[in-house]
């Protein structure tokens, strides 16, 4: 509808090749930043440049305050590739957005729950029908990061891909990111060849509705999938493997009654007793716990002094957090051993919580950023728990990865001189003037 095109701000790449670059050019744009954002490209032969998303419809992807970061591009007809997104820029990492989140994060906040669906048709039509609680994970790649994010606004989600070979493989892969996030998940069953636009759009709203309300437990679509993969079961293999596929889910349920039920669905349909069944759960149980403790020690051998000393000062004094947490961002944990802690510690402030070990505890229980706190709330803390001691750990790390960064972009001068790019050479070599004025800056405090 016109609303939807005018709320979501589609669009139209002319097919000349050319309108956007001269359109921008009229603006006083240069067709360097043009090609920096991802929006041109240059010919193979280096004579011209040209639009790069010429000839589709445009999706303009935006981060949860809706800012525009990128888009995304749907061919119109058959022509392949379907969709074209925009690459990777110093603004845009797609592993980090989820399409659509600026105008449904309002809607999963208020039902506590989100629907997560592949692409921009499929967050569009539904939402255009009323459905508003819908987020898009840009492809069937989910990621951890896009996990986290989700989960700054609940931890109920439901999975609502393709019902295709790649679109159940990419559910089966999302339910280990959201487990490990302490997600409640479950999953939609639709139609075979019917993404939730086309569903919408033949079925209505409403039965798409209720088939998010009848949508089933992780573990029931698990089941399905292993004894699907497996085809007939009267091969004992088969139903090894099939068990196989399970048993890690089935393992990690922390109800008893809850286990015993989906236990007795489960060997019922593979034929095979029960309690041999629940004899292979503990087994899988048991070697998940000898894992957890084993990780004890090599999460926290693996964790940076400055990262175990600020952790530690930080969940051991809450005045500390009040100080020292406006100061920090995600970057600044990035890469480290305890990084989904400090997420978690930054997503408490944000709605003016404070972490705890006990809170954390229960958050990441049976993973290992879990063993890494048991091992850190007995070690005994050396440094006073002040304000400059925190933020002298905080500017540590700073620093540390400042120096990688720095690294990097040093082997990127000597890639670029190789090849006489003196453009790139002139961009490296101003992050880099700018890398050592930051790097001298932390030095000083």
């Amino acid at each position: 509808t016109r609303e939807t095109i005018e709320r979501f701000r589609l669009g139209y790449s002319p097919a000349s090749g050319d309108a956007l670059i001269r359109s921008m050019k009229e603006k006083g744009f240069g067709v360097q930043v043009l090609e920096d954002c991802g929006l041109v490209k240059k010919a193979e032969d280096g004579t011209r440049y040209y639009d790069y998303f010429r000839g589709r419809i445009m999706f303009p992807i935006t981060d949860a305050q809706g800012r525009t970061l990128a888009f995304g591009a749907r061919a119109l007809g058959d022509k392949p590739p379907k969709y074209l997104n925009s690459p990777e820029t110093r603004l845009y990492n797609k592993s980090r957005n989820l399409y659509g989140l600026s105008y449904a994060r309002d809607a999963i906040r208020a039902r506590n729950q989100a629907v997560l669906v592949e692409g921009y048709m499929d967050f569009v039509v539904p939402f255009q029908h009323g459905i508003e609680n819908v987020v898009a994970s840009l492809g069937t790649s989910l990621t951890p990061q896009q996990v986290e994010l989700l989960g700054r606004y609940t931890h109920e989600v439901v999975v609502s891909y393709d019902p295709d070979s790649a679109g159940v493989a990419a559910t089966q892969r999302s339910l280990d990111l959201f487990l490990e996030g302490d997600f409640r998940v479950r999953v939609v069953r639709l139609p075979a060849g019917q993404d939730p636009d086309v569903f919408v759009r033949s079925s209505g709203s409403a039965e798409y509705r209720k088939r998010i309300e009848e949508s089933v437990p992780y573990l029931e679509f698990v089941l399905d999938a292993a004894i699907r993969n497996q085809g007939a079961l009267d091969d004992p293999k088969k139903k090894v493997q099939a068990m196989n596929a399970v048993l890690p889910y089935l393992a990690r349920l922390p109800s008893a009654v809850e286990r015993s039920d989906y236990v007795f669905q489960f060997a019922r349909r593979l034929g095979i007793e029960d309690q041999q069944l629940l004899a292979e759960i503990r087994r899988a149980a048991q070697q998940k716990k000898m894992r957890l403790d084993e990780n004890a020690i090599t999460a926290a051998s693996s964790m940076k002094l400055a990262e175990k000393r600020l952790l530690q000062l930080l969940l051991g004094h809450a005045d500390l957090q009040r100080e020292i947490l406006p100061l920090c961002s995600r970057e600044d944990f990035e890469g480290l051993a305890a990084a989904r802690v400090f997420s978690a510690l930054l997503d408490e402030f944000q709605e003016n919580r404070l972490g705890s070990y006990e809170g954390f505890h229960r958050k990441f229980a049976g993973e290992r950023e879990q063993a890494l706190l048991a091992q850190l709330e007995i070690e005994e803390v050396p440094e006073s728990p002040s304000r400059d001691t925190a933020e002298s750990f905080l500017n540590a790390l700073r620093t540390m990865r400042l120096a990688v960064r720095k690294q990097k972009i040093l082997a990127e001068i000597a890639e670029a001189a190789e090849r006489n790019d003196d453009e790139t050479l002139n961009y490296l070599f101003e992050q880099r003037v700018l890398m050592d004025r930051e790097l001298v800056s932390l030095s000083r405090k």
